[in-house]
């Protein structure tokens, strides 16, 4: 199956497995032109609704006791281009008989892979099957399907996480989701991308915490032509949330982000493209003590444009801190300074 759903059960005892070290080839394409253009992405080609039978259909059934289900997002392939840049967003829905408890994800994406997102919705907001142009800063004005809930992300060709024992992510009886890939082609060749995302539940019926995530964004960044910049923001934390990873994320013009509980920092990174990521693995996690969760990102713009605000890994910039957290009520996400629950 080269794209849709698949869904088996396996044994409750079987472990996410850890992610590996990647050796992802340089995101650099050959330098523009003089008038610094560069090259336009091929759009994909539409994708029409797939027929009954497919994966707007598939049935996600009740496991036996202590059984766990696994659901497969596999993404169908696309072409790009050689040098060409291109984000899109796969729509479909899972169904299944009675809420799971998700409690780890693993990825995969093939060479040329800058990011996934994986964002859940309350109702679907393209047909099953759909494969179009999208982008982050594009998602949050369009609430077609509701406000989108940030499930999973990965930065890395082969990535997972794990959440802590007893705390898991709730996947609904009909879970409407998208998946957003962000890819650039850094080779003279045309490269077919191939993306998975595999979830492990609980055995159904088992009691467990609900895990949230706590995403930043800010929409306000501008570094002129040939000069230094920063941009970040200072958000509001209660006392009650148990993170347990914190990372971030941002774009090539990046000499430093770095993530902080009031002054006491936690997360400081040079590598935009392998951010460092904190990690608290056991008791007692981490609590923000000050109230406040502030992130800071710092660039070096040595084009002639100014860089601002947007999608693009070759000419535009972004800064985010995403952390993982429980117990969880729902979604916060931070706009610069502005915390909304979701």
């Amino acid at each position: 199956m080269r794209n849709g759903l698949h869904v088996s059960l396996v044994a409750a005892s079987l472990l996410v497995g850890s992610c590996g070290d990647d050796d992802n080839p340089s995101m650099t394409p050959p330098p523009p032109g003089e008038d610094g253009a560069v090259p336009t992405p091929t759009p994909p080609t539409p994708q029409p609704p797939p027929p009954p039978g497919g994966d707007a259909g598939v049935i996600v059934p009740t496991p036996p006791p202590g059984m766990e289900a696994t659901v497969d997002i596999v993404m169908p392939e696309f072409e790009l281009g050689p040098y060409e840049e291109n984000t899109l967003c796969y729509y479909t829905t899972v169904r299944v008989d009675g809420e799971l408890g998700i409690r780890g994800w693993e990825s995969t994406m093939t060479a040329g892979s800058h990011h996934l997102i994986m964002f859940f919705t309350r109702s679907a907001s393209r047909p099953d099957g759909t494969l179009e142009e999208c982008g982050l800063t594009g998602i949050a004005g369009d609430l077609t399907g509701g406000v989108p809930i940030w499930a999973y992300a990965a930065q890395e060709p082969e990535a997972s996480i794990q959440y802590p024992p007893g705390v898991g992510f709730p996947f609904t009886t009909e879970q409407h989701l998208f998946v957003q890939m962000h890819y650039l082609n850094a080779t003279g060749e045309t490269i077919r991308p191939n993306v998975r995302i595999t979830g492990r539940s609980y055995p159904q019926g088992q009691e467990y915490i609900r895990a949230g995530v706590f995403a930043t964004f800010n929409t306000e960044i501008e570094v002129p032509p040939g000069e230094t910049g920063s941009a970040g923001g200072n958000c509001e934390v209660t006392g009650d949330e148990n993170f347990f990873m914190l990372s971030t994320h941002s774009h090539q013009f990046t000499t430093s982000a770095r993530v902080f509980d009031g002054d006491n920092m936690l997360v400081d990174t040079d590598d935009w493209e392998h951010p460092a990521v904190q990690q608290w693995n056991a008791e007692p996690f981490y609590r923000f003590t000050s109230g406040r969760l502030r992130y800071e990102c710092e660039y070096q713009n040595p084009t002639r444009s100014t860089i601002r605000t947007g999608d693009s890994a070759e000419t535009d910039e972004m800064c985010m801190a995403v952390g993982y957290f429980f117990p969880s009520r729902g979604m916060r996400f931070c706009f610069n300074d502005r915390v909304i629950s979701l």
